[in-house]
């Protein structure tokens, strides 16, 4: 696994060569590592049914236990400076040395300890809490495709998610000329995601995660401007097509399952 693998690691923006320290491990054989996320079921009993009914299934964000060891004796100075880069008050982009394109939105939870031998010298273990089940690729940002001339056929796009599930990616559109822009995608059932009514010039900034919407006119909102539900696109190859004149382009950070 790439954590127990990887001899430093990137926390903050910052890496761990600055501290002089090193991701470790005090295990000895097989190293053991969390594979999944945690999962819950909330289920509930009816009467007369001796098999519960499913109501939902609750994925719990991945924990990691960390542990690092100082290359050097280290000083007061050095160790209260560790102790304020890895105790942020927000969620932090975490990566290891041997895979740094998989990413952890990560912030401290607790159970620190420090184990030493009097000499200033020995390893510190902290968990850490992830804000989702998924590990992140970095942010991907696609070409601009320029499709000022589009005709009615539309135009075909090849859109690949590389990550284990549904790709949810920000969209920004630039419109030409006053119209609608539609995006049909075929590799989901033929599913459509339309925005109504953009006019020349504007540009149109669509988060399908919170399938939230912005317009680059100001006091303009364009909710109800969406006629469907909002766009997703599976794992792999995704054939797209778009209808309407404009300048489109997809922003994303994939989710990995490990």
């Amino acid at each position: 696994m790439a954590i127990a693998e990887s001899v430093y690691f990137t926390f903050n923006g910052v890496n761990s060569k600055r501290y002089g320290i090193i991701n470790c491990s005090m295990e000895s054989g097989l190293i053991e590592e969390q594979f999944y996320s945690e999962r819950s079921l909330e289920r509930k009993r009816v009467k007369g049914n001796e098999i519960p009914y499913l109501q939902d299934v609750v994925d719990e964000p991945l924990k990691l236990k960390v542990t690092f060891a100082f290359e050097n004796p280290w000083d007061d100075e050095n160790i209260r400076a560790v102790a304020r880069w890895l105790r942020q008050p927000y969620f932090s982009e975490m990566s290891f040395s041997e895979e740094p394109n998989k990413i952890y939105f990560v912030m401290y939870t607790g159970n620190a300890t420090l184990l030493h031998n009097s000499l200033k010298q020995g390893v510190v273990t902290l968990e850490f809490e992830n804000i989702s089940q998924y590990i992140y690729s970095p942010v991907y940002m696609s070409q601009q495709y320029d499709i000022s001339t589009n005709t009615s056929a539309g135009t075909d796009i090849i859109y690949i998610n590389e990550g284990d599930v549904d790709d949810t990616p920000d969209i920004e559109i630039v419109k030409v000329g006053n119209g609608d822009v539609s995006i049909v995608n075929y590799s989901d059932e033929g599913r459509e995601f339309k925005v109504v009514g953009i006019l020349n010039g504007e540009t149109v900034l669509i988060d399908t995660e919170n399938e939230e919407i912005e317009s680059s006119i100001p006091n303009t909102y364009r909710y109800e401007n969406v006629t469907t539900e909002y766009i997703k696109f599976p794992r792999g190859s995704n054939k797209i097509k778009i209808y309407g004149t404009c300048k489109i382009q997809f922003k994303s950070r994939f989710k990995y399952l490990k």
